[in-house]
């Protein structure tokens, strides 16, 4: 009888070991906002940054679907450098446009036009040029510059993490969540936590958001991150 009460209580105790031990594991299991958060962390204390992408867009009306595509490379130095250029079709043609960010000065530049403006305000230019360029303006370099940081993803509700893949040689975790009618889902760097794919979608089509070649905390010339506007380019107010 003895030995019986003693190993029942060996077994309890086994079981409850256990029961700690799963607990303890689910309890340090990061949160969706937990990885969230390490990514706006993560684009905070980057000393440089550049990469290359594509956006692709596709709308669906009428029982037929349009793809366009829109291809981008950005540069990113601290304290306040920040170039964009991103491609885009434009009249059966392309437009080629330049965002670039010069300590305080924000400046838009159009190849087809060959005009450039300047903008009274890094968020106001970002927030103006979001659907032009597929969202390649917005998403990483509100985060890098501190603009608008995190009200990007803050809005999400219902966030989840969804699964794990890969984007092209690197491990992400998936972050699935809601945007009033639109679902969202991000792909971040297991290791890093950079955002290396977005993906939106609705009723209306989807648009996702590649970014490849990333590199972080290079040595940048200054001369890299600014732009000149080709010999015969015109300073206006708006572009017409």
């Amino acid at each position: 009888m003895a030995r019986i009460k003693n190993f029942l209580r060996i077994l309890g105790a086994v079981f409850l070991f256990s029961a700690i031990r799963a607990e303890s594991a689910t309890t340090n299991q990061p949160t969706p906002q937990d990885i969230i958060q390490k990514m706006y962390n993560a684009y905070s204390n980057l000393t440089s940054y550049s990469d290359s992408g594509i956006v692709r867009t596709m709308v669906s009306a009428g029982g037929q679907s349009r793809v366009q595509m829109t291809w981008f490379s950005m540069i990113f130095k601290k304290p306040g450098y920040l170039l964009v250029e991103w491609t885009v079709p434009a009249g059966g043609l392309k437009d080629t446009y330049v965002l670039w960010r010069e300590k305080k000065d924000t400046f838009v530049y159009s190849e087809r036009l060959k005009q450039y403006r300047k903008d009274q305000s890094l968020a106001g230019t970002i927030d103006t040029w979001k659907f032009n360029s597929g969202g390649a303006v917005r998403h990483v370099p509100c985060m890098l510059m501190k603009i608008m940081n995190k009200q990007e993803f803050d809005d999400l509700t219902g966030l989840k993490i969804t699964g794990f893949e890969k984007v092209g040689d690197i491990e992400c975790g998936i972050i699935s969540g809601a945007r009033k009618e639109s679902r969202v889902r991000l792909w971040i760097g297991k290791k890093d936590y950079l955002l290396r794919k977005m993906e939106t979608s609705n009723a209306l089509g989807s648009v996702v958001e590649l970014h490849n070649g990333i590199k972080i905390n290079e040595k940048i010339e200054n001369s890299a991150v600014i732009f000149t506007p080709p010999q015969g380019t015109v300073k206006v107010d708006q572009f017409k």
